[in-house]
């Protein structure tokens, strides 16, 4: 069966904030995610997590290597092509207020993608405003509420509402939990879990949380300084064979028994080796020589490091 969403040897760079030549966000990453499929891709603040969501949902365009949706290339679409695909992958965001005008009525900004993409009969529109709100765990009156009069879990909750509204064939969720509190944020994992079985969609999640991607995904691919360093079944998380991956998990249960949060990544130019070498416990002379490739070290468990050869 075809991907839904896949990228190919997908490279992206920034220009260096120093002004001297460019910082690579992703290199020669390589994905696929199958309908219906939720696969979580994590790693630390700077890795790369964020770029990779906006190149998918078509808010960053550019790069070399390939991205397609559905079996189209995302580079060769043309403007009514995006018209529709905007329609078929929805995205929630991290930050809910973003993602709602200051001055817009919550009923209103559910009602536009209804009415825009003639989803329902006119008449029935605001019945199924107060469906979706209602399905997301809300009163049927909040649509004449402003965002500014809802909490941040609430405010998540219309957008996710709004992103099932118009059954999207993929959801790109780019720290959907991060921003809320910790009650709230299992609601809206929870939420999410229920929206994605009960519409059928794909979903790409974007998290530093290992504990929401094994919750949320089938599959997660690690990335670290723009490469993908491990991809592993979800339930498999606890037998990781990367040492970075190790490393988040250790991380998760030092922050569970109130520890520090773990470092971001910095951003470096590009050099030869492995990526992860200066942190790794476990580096020797030849991981400054040449990178690993990701090779199977079990069931769909791939892994770049020279100690899983």
């Amino acid at each position: 069966m075809e991907p839904i969403l896949s990228f190919e040897n997908l490279t992206f760079r920034y220009p260096d904030p120093s002004g001297k030549g460019e910082v690579t966000a992703l290199r020669n990453f390589s994905l696929a995610v199958g309908p219906g499929e939720a696969v979580a891709v994590v790693g630390e603040s700077g890795s790369g997590k964020t770029t990779l969501s906006r190149l998918a949902a078509g808010i960053l365009r550019g790069g070399e290597g390939s991205i397609r949706f559905d079996g189209r290339e995302l580079s060769s679409l043309t403007r009514r092509d995006w018209k529709m695909m905007r329609r078929q992958v929805q995205v929630v965001f991290q930050s809910p207020a973003g993602s709602i005008r200051p001055r817009m009525k919550v009923g209103a900004f559910l009602r536009e993608p209804l009415i825009r993409y003639r989803l329902c009969p006119r008449r029935e529109v605001e019945a199924e405003v107060v469906r979706l709100l209602e399905k997301v765990g809300l009163p049927g009156s909040a649509r004449d509420r402003y965002p500014g009069e809802l909490s941040g879990g609430e405010l998540q909750r219309v957008t996710i509402a709004r992103a099932v509204a118009v059954k999207p064939d993929l959801l790109i969720c780019d720290e959907p939990t991060s921003a809320l509190d910790p009650a709230v944020q299992t609601e809206i994992a929870d939420l999410l879990h229920e929206t994605a079985a009960e519409t059928g969609a794909a979903m790409l999640l974007i998290t530093h949380d290992l504990a929401l991607a094994s919750r949320l995904a089938r599959r997660v691919a690690v990335l670290y300084k723009g490469r993908l360093l491990e991809l592993l079944p979800a339930a498999e998380l606890s037998r990781a064979a990367h040492p970075y991956t190790r490393a988040l998990l250790e991380a998760m249960f030092t922050l569970t028994g109130g520890g520090a949060p773990p470092k971001g990544v910095e951003v470096e130019a590009e050099e030869a080796g492995c990526p992860y070498r200066g942190r790794c416990p476990m580096a020797e002379a030849a991981c400054r020589r040449n990178e690993p490739f990701l090779l199977p070290v079990g069931e769909g468990h791939l892994s770049a490091c020279r100690k899983n050869m």
